[in-house]
């Protein structure tokens, strides 16, 4: 219930003029939350092919379109941490971003490429969000945008994750 509040309050905000979804940031000036960008679209595009490719049975039970949603809130707050950045920039060298490990598929992601695939962009857009808060902490945060659309992410893939199951037990 509160996160659809949230995203009726946000829609309403938009249309209302208050706020302007930006699309894809400048990628010179925010290359992660770019990278983080591209990744939820093509996340997006994969979950609703899951969901055509199993319509027959029900299209994942709900949670591809589940899916589609936290993908969606975690596209509005991308937008709304690039606002913050714009707005909040103080003078200083970057944050030093950390290495991280590579990403590897799972058993799951043969059984069900689009799913997959979604799984891997999104934990592709997750890491390049904490990059982008790693890089602009010394200078400005991201105004707790960067958070929560790292949160709305991870409610992705657990809706991803339950999409999978839900595709195991209903498979003919």
């Amino acid at each position: 219930m509160k996160t659809s509040i949230q995203t009726l309050f946000a829609v309403m905000l938009v249309l209302s003029g208050t706020v302007a979804i930006a699309g894809r940031p400048e990628p010179s000036r925010y290359p992660n939350l770019v990278k983080s960008w591209e990744a939820i679209q093509t996340a997006k595009g994969h979950v609703q092919k899951a969901e055509v490719a199993h319509e027959k049975s029900g299209t994942l039970g709900g949670h591809g379109g589940l899916a589609v949603q936290a993908i969606n809130a975690a596209e509005l707050e991308i937008d709304q941490a690039v606002g913050f950045a714009e707005t909040h920039h103080k003078p200083g060298p970057p944050g030093v971003v950390t290495p991280k490990p590579p990403l590897t598929a799972t058993p799951d992601d043969v059984k069900y490429p689009n799913l997959g695939d979604a799984r891997l962009q999104i934990e592709w857009a997750v890491r390049h969000v904490e990059d982008a808060m790693q890089y602009h902490a010394p200078t400005g945060t991201l105004g707790g945008h960067g958070e929560k659309a790292v949160e709305h992410l991870r409610r992705a893939l657990r809706e991803i994750n339950e999409a999978e199951r839900w595709a195991d037990s209903h498979h003919r």
